[in-house]
């Protein structure tokens, strides 16, 4: 053990065991610089060679231009210190060279996530809290800890040394242990790939080795359920439904969609692209669609009540776009008893006033609680 370590106990975890032990560790401690009789700043550094620090801190920061402007420089215990705790370097410049305390001090008046940085006294470092700190929060069993990586299913750490077996094996996991759906394994299992791709690892699986599942036509809410859906929804949920319901726009473009889109004279709606959002249309094509003199009415009802400073038509409080549409959805439809039995969350039927055709929202939901959707025509009979 050297002058800058010092010996202490440690408990370690090798193998799932725990043992103490003894290790050295780094000695840090706080340094006073005091200039001309004021007190300068205050550094944390190893103990030694604190002179040499010193000059190098005045000639770093611009006080002195040369080593001869100090008249004199000595390293001695912090009056207001503890026996152990800190030390200080007392510096006095020759009397021509100018300086002014007060400039300097401010230069150095900074706050730091340790607290010793931007003090000016060591017996300042010293923080006295009004009430002991709680002894809070989930406490785990170190074994549990160490074997947390044999816990899931594929323990490798590089992925240049993920085999076809691995990833086989993570669908079987998928598939028996976390007893998902099979869409759901697909899904996930997808995701593995196209991340493997994009780091450059190619042609592990085969095509038969990908994981099947059967598409399932999901049901779709008749006008009677939807009359029972809205009647449960308050004033802002019945606006965002009904914009869905009678423009037919995908959740992103909802999302996305500003006042500017619309145009309530023509009784139009823009789906546009949103750099500022990084949203892009579908196809990179921008269409336009045509809204009933419904929605223009309930519309304008609803800007008049907006906050005029978001260009949003459906933000957030803090006018961001709304990310938890179809969330809400599926709560409202839980209040309306309109699960359905087969269906991850609520479907719409937009239908014409001809009654000749309309759209249906189909949501397809993940076992990672993400939504995707799209729309499809629905002929009505």
């Amino acid at each position: 053990m050297s002058a800058d370590t010092i010996a202490a106990p440690v408990q370690t975890v090798e193998r799932g065991f725990s043992s103490s032990r003894s290790d050295l560790l780094a000695l840090e401690e706080p340094l006073q610089f005091c200039l001309n009789g004021f007190p300068l700043s205050i550094t944390m550094r190893s103990p030694g060679s604190d002179l040499d620090l010193a000059v190098g801190f005045l000639f770093t920061e611009g006080i002195i231009d040369d080593v001869g402007q100090i008249l004199s420089m000595r390293a001695e215990s912090a009056e207001d210190s503890s026996e152990d705790s800190g030390d200080r370097v007392t510096i006095r410049l020759k009397p021509e060279v100018a300086i002014d305390p007060g400039r300097i001090r401010r230069n150095f008046y900074t706050s730091s996530s340790c607290g010793v940085c931007g003090k000016l006294a060591i017996g300042a470092i010293e923080v006295r809290p009004p009430r002991p700190m709680r002894q809070s929060g989930p406490q785990f069993p170190a074994d549990l800890i160490y074997r947390l990586p044999d816990q899931e299913s594929c323990p490798k750490l590089n992925l240049h040394d993920i085999e076809r077996k691995d990833v086989l094996k993570f669908s079987a996991f998928l598939r028996d242990v976390k007893k998902q759906s099979p869409r759901s394994v697909y899904n996930k299992f997808e995701n593995v790939m196209t991340f493997l791709k994009a780091q450059g690892i190619r042609g592990l699986m085969g095509k038969n080795d990908w994981p099947r599942f059967v598409e399932e036509e999901p049901e779709v809410y008749e006008r009677e359920e939807l009359d029972t859906l809205f009647s449960v929804c308050d004033e802002e949920e019945r606006s965002w439904y009904e914009f869905f319901l009678m423009t037919g726009m995908r959740e992103q473009e909802v999302t996305h969609c500003s006042w500017n889109d619309l145009n309530l004279t023509r009784s139009t709606v823009t789906v546009r692209y949103k750099p500022e959002y990084g949203f892009s249309p579908k196809n990179y094509r921008e269409r336009e669609i045509p809204i009933p003199a419904r929605l223009v009415t309930s519309l304008k009802a609803h800007k008049a009540k907006s906050d005029k400073t978001c260009g949003l038509v459906f933000p957030t409080r803090g006018c961001c776009p709304k990310l938890d549409f179809l969330d809400c959805l599926k709560a409202v439809a839980e209040r309306a008893s309109l699960q359905k039995e087969n269906s991850g969350c609520t479907n719409f039927v937009r239908r014409s006033q001809l009654g000749a055709c309309g759209l249906a929202l189909i949501c397809k939901p993940y076992s990672s609680g993400l939504v995707t959707v799209t729309w499809r025509a629905q002929c009505v009979i």
